[in-house]
């Protein structure tokens, strides 16, 4: 199984590239499945059918959906909420019910419910189909989300750390003083605390994740962009960002080519290291004759990367 991620600014054709490159595989007869988390949705605009919820099969060996990000985030906070209710139950003093709504609005929060829904979404069908072809948000949320597993793995790291050192004092404070010791109900050893199992368990998902992202054998990730000078600069934004984190980018797809007069000749030279396609710009609508024949011009190149 190998998972593509059609990344880029807004509006420069990310969705019909990943319809294409989906309804392409598809009609080889390899098993798709098609993902928006992109919180704007069109999936269904591209693919002329009617909005739905949840996955559906809309056609032979294609599945596709769209995250609610909303109901995500939703769902993200209920169950971090009841995870730590039972985490940290001990201390029923502190009403947790009341960090619900602050939650709701915490930085980073629409970030962290759609990676994990990624995580879910790719865990559930790595076993069931051939590719998971995966539409995102425009620039600067995606970049969060690409970012985020790497911030959580130092976060966690530090977080385990420090509840081993509370852990390491409770045993000492317990040997000074016995049966007067506050935390004599409390003591542990490492691999029976409940909060150092939940940070293990939240260590899996964002490694698992990772190695998503920088495994070339995992994955490829496609650029999109188009000719005009704020697409070209977000673009190579991106390129340096996705560089920083050990992301490799396979393919640039220089999208909607010769829209403009422009040769497109410093796009090639910024991005001489990578390979770039250039599709070009069509024209009135996009029968599905049409969606699946864009693709087969780089299909191919995106393949040669397994």
């Amino acid at each position: 199984m190998r998972t593509i991620f059609f990344i880029g600014k807004g509006g420069v054709g990310k969705t019909t590239s990943s319809a294409s490159l989906a309804c392409h595989l598809a009609g080889k007869g390899k098993k798709v499945y098609w993902v928006s988390i992109d919180p704007a949705h069109n999936l269904c605009d591209i693919a002329g059918c009617r909005p739905f919820k949840g996955p559906k099969e809309i056609a032979k060996n294609l599945l596709a959906e769209e995250i609610d990000t909303d109901r995500c985030t939703e769902a993200y906070i209920k169950t971090n909420i009841n995870r730590m209710k039972e985490t940290y139950r001990y201390l029923g003093i502190i009403n947790l019910e009341n960090a619900f709504d602050i939650l709701r609005y915490s930085p980073g929060m629409e970030e962290a419910a759609i990676m994990y829904a990624l995580i879910e979404g790719i865990r559930k069908y790595q076993d069931r189909v051939d590719y998971i072809i995966v539409d995102t948000p425009p620039t600067g949320l995606m970049l969060r989300i690409f970012a985020l597993p790497f911030t959580s793995t130092l976060w966690i790291e530090k977080l385990s750390d420090w509840r081993e050192a509370i852990l390491g004092r409770r045993k000492t404070v317990n040997s000074i003083r016995g049966e007067d010791s506050p935390y004599r109900d409390l003591e542990m050893e490492k691999e029976d605390d409940p909060v150092l199992k939940e940070l293990g368990i939240q260590m899996e998902r964002v490694s698992f994740l990772k190695s998503i992202f920088t495994e070339s054998s995992k994955s490829s990730v496609i650029l999109v962009m188009n000719q005009d000078r704020l697409a070209f600069k977000e673009s190579v934004r991106i390129r340096d960002a996705l560089s920083r984190l050990g992301i490799s980018i396979s393919l640039v797809l220089l999208n909607k080519f010769k829209m403009m007069d422009e040769t497109g000749g410093h796009i090639m030279e910024a991005f001489k290291g990578s390979v770039v396609v250039k599709q070009p710009f069509i024209e009135g609508h996009i029968s599905r004759e049409l969606l699946v024949g864009m693709a087969a011009q780089w299909a191919e190149r995106v393949m040669q990367a397994e």
